[in-house]
């Protein structure tokens, strides 16, 4: 389950008019109006370089509209995934990538052991003492969304967060998005 972040007031994201290219050939969002409302779910399905990652770095703040306007509301807390898979230490171990120095982590408020909580992310034994380095995909993908866990946020933004993940795990992703408490922007 994906911890209760902070209150989600009533004005989570809006875009007016926003465009956006990296050229006047390649132009990505044209004129585009949307509003997200508490509790939203929204998913964005295109082929690659339609701009689907565009679109979230400019929620995220991390790029600039040409043109429009983006507003986020006071009580707004991001909690990101990125696709790429950058967002990971290669030369931390597991336990170090979750925990830092720590041998505990705050999980909605409360004090776990860093050990117990990466059992359940299927990392038994000395699976937690690795390189993040030479983890598979899918097992980067699971150091992800552990750390996802950990942010305290009412607002998923997640990049293609299935990417390498493996049967039981995208089940559990699927069953702990629609449990959570906040927006989801896929």
């Amino acid at each position: 389950a994906i911890p209760r972040g902070p209150r989600l007031g009533t004005k989570v994201v809006e875009l007016e008019q926003v465009s956006f290219s990296y050229d006047e050939h390649l132009i990505l969002l044209e004129k585009l109006d949307l509003k997200i409302e508490p509790m939203m779910r929204l998913g964005i399905v295109g082929p690659n370089g339609v701009g689907k990652t565009t679109l979230l770095r400019i929620l995220l703040g991390l790029l600039k509209p040409n043109h429009g306007e983006v507003t986020v509301g006071d009580t707004v807390a991001f909690g990101t995934l990125d696709q790429k898979r950058e967002d990971l230490n290669p030369d931390d171990t597991v336990v170090e990538e979750v925990a830092g120095k720590s041998d505990q982590v705050s999980v909605g408020g409360r004090k776990i052991h860093v050990a117990s909580f990466l059992d359940s992310f299927l990392f038994p034994g000395n699976k937690k003492f690795v390189k993040v380095g030479s983890l598979s995909g899918g097992e980067r993908g699971r150091v992800l969304l552990a750390k996802l866990l950990l942010q305290d946020c009412n607002f998923l933004v997640l990049d293609e967060p299935t990417n390498d993940l493996d049967l039981n795990t995208l089940r559990a992703l699927e069953e702990a998005l629609c449990a959570f408490h906040g927006c989801v922007l896929i």
